[in-house]
């Protein structure tokens, strides 16, 4: 019976994540109310003002907005409209192998009213809007255009091409991102190096492990993400 709990709750967290489907997966030590907890807690979320990696540091507000409305195991409700309290935790440079990284911890839900409620926060896909997505590569390319017209060869002050990878995470002109995984060990899940739909370069990482946390992690040293970037969660009471 945990065998199957285990597979089901995989399964299901694999169907959420829409492009990630062929991600392999390693799934095993998982109890069964976590399994429960875990889905009934699943929604979507909605980033409420833009993050711009330079500009975060520790101890900093990210507020997520849920789209849904869910119920958690231990009876608390939470509407549509709750904002998910995150606290940056982590703000790293690039460095070989990854560009600059943001980790934060969603360890509050904010009701409508004032009341908090402690949560558990796993992060189990993120994208940005489609819409979105096109208004930055077209940004990305006029901005490039502009650049290859200013350094010209033969202009004076030219420095030669450059590319415009630091508007938004993940611009074009960058290489995708590899294969993610997930596991479950110890009753412990995580998601790793899992790429951002709609967003080339970017990636993020998450654990359920020490209260939860998500790492994000994009193209270069300069990336931002905008309001209305979406997360989809699985939300747990905290222990």
């Amino acid at each position: 019976m945990k065998i199957l709990k285990t597979g089901a709750l995989v399964a299901l967290s694999l169907a959420m994540m829409g492009p990630v489907l062929a991600l392999p997966v390693l799934a095993q030590n998982i109890t069964e109310s976590q399994a429960d907890d875990m889905a009934k807690g699943n929604m979507w979320a909605e980033l409420t003002k833009a993050v711009h990696v330079k500009k975060e540091k520790v101890g900093d507000t990210i507020v997520f907005k849920t789209s849904d409305k869910v119920a958690l195991t231990n009876g608390t409700e939470l509407p549509r409209g709750t904002k998910l309290v995150g606290k940056v935790t982590a703000v790293e440079g690039p460095s070989d192998g990854h560009g600059a990284q943001l980790t934060l911890q969603i360890a509050q839900a904010e009701l409508r009213g004032g009341k908090t409620v402690p949560v558990n926060v796993l992060v189990t896909g993120a994208e940005m809007p489609q819409n979105m997505a096109l208004a930055s590569l077209s940004a990305g390319m006029q901005q490039q255009g502009m650049n290859a017209a200013q350094n010209a060869a033969g202009r004076m002050g030219s420095s030669g091409p450059q590319m415009a990878n630091e508007q938004t995470m993940g611009t074009s002109g960058v290489a995708p991102v590899g294969s993610g995984t997930m596991t479950v060990v110890g009753g412990v899940m995580q998601m790793k190096n899992m790429p951002v739909t709609n967003l080339n370069g970017a990636s993020f990482s998450s654990t359920t492990g020490d209260g939860g946390s998500v790492t994000f992690t994009g193209k270069g040293k300069g990336w931002s993400i905008d309001n209305g970037f979406k997360v989809r969660l699985e939300v747990m009471p905290a222990q």
